[in-house]
């Protein structure tokens, strides 16, 4: 009877362990969906970034300033946020992912012991001995390797999100150098131009008196013939009146 009875314990035990083997444990359905979910997620943000970088390289002057590249790298960093938000909520769902995985290996564990009890195959005792030593390892090694593997995605993650970041600020740094000589050669386009300004009413300032001054030599002129002066004056009048019009 005593071997009756081991044959049929370890044919539970059997029956558990391939349980605990099997897809819906080592590779639940829920896991590969969440897992499927973020790669789409994820491609679709590194997408966009690619777009956007695209868009920094593409900034030539005059629009290529440092305010435009600061712009600019909000966005990128509005990207970045966003990516982040999806791995977060990612990993989220694969730990409450494998906590479901875990009642159901309890679960499973559970109704194995209850099987040994009503069939007579052993005392309470005795089955709850078999659980601590044979079964809950099971369920143990499973939990531990579900999270080894959540950790191994989230530290993937984070080492993809810190490189990203990385290259974000290379560019960026890069971009705002750029933007620097751009912006100082500019200021020093507007300094030029004002100074051409301010010469350029000067010179036609000082035309304008010139011709002022021509014409109230013009008038006095008029007025000494107008008064009826002598012929020798009014021809040195008239010859300077010709030099001041010259």
């Amino acid at each position: 009877e005593a071997t009756w009875k081991k044959l049929h314990s370890e044919e539970i035990f059997s029956t558990f362990k391939n349980f605990m083997n099997s897809t819906a444990v080592k590779e639940p359905q829920q896991t590969k969906d969440i897992l499927e979910k973020l790669n789409a997620e994820q491609e679709d943000i590194l997408k966009q970034c690619r777009e956007h970088l695209i868009s920094l390289g593409n900034l030539k002057p005059p629009e290529c300033t440092k305010n435009a590249v600061r712009l600019w790298n909000r966005t990128m960093q509005s990207l970045l946020t966003d990516l982040e938000s999806a791995h977060q909520q990612s990993l989220g769902d694969l730990q409450e992912s494998q906590v479901t995985v875990t009642d159901e290996c309890v679960a499973k564990m559970e109704s194995m012991q209850a099987c040994l009890v009503t069939e007579g195959y052993c005392l309470d005792d005795e089955a709850i001995d078999q659980m601590n030593k044979r079964y809950l390892p099971l369920v143990e090694r499973h939990q531990e390797e579900a999270d080894n593997m959540i950790e191994s995605v989230e530290t993937s993650l984070k080492k993809m999100l810190a490189s990203l970041r990385t290259q974000v600020k290379d560019c960026v740094d890069t971009a705002l150098g750029a933007a620097g000589v751009w912006d100082n050669h500019r200021l020093q386009l507007q300094e030029k131009h004002r100074v051409w300004l301010g010469t350029h009413e000067d010179h036609r300032k000082n035309h304008l008196d010139a011709i002022q001054h021509s014409e109230e030599r013009l008038s006095e002129t008029m007025s000494l013939l107008r008064e009826g002066h002598n012929k020798r004056t009014l021809t040195d009048l008239m010859g300077g009146a010709s030099q001041q019009l010259m």
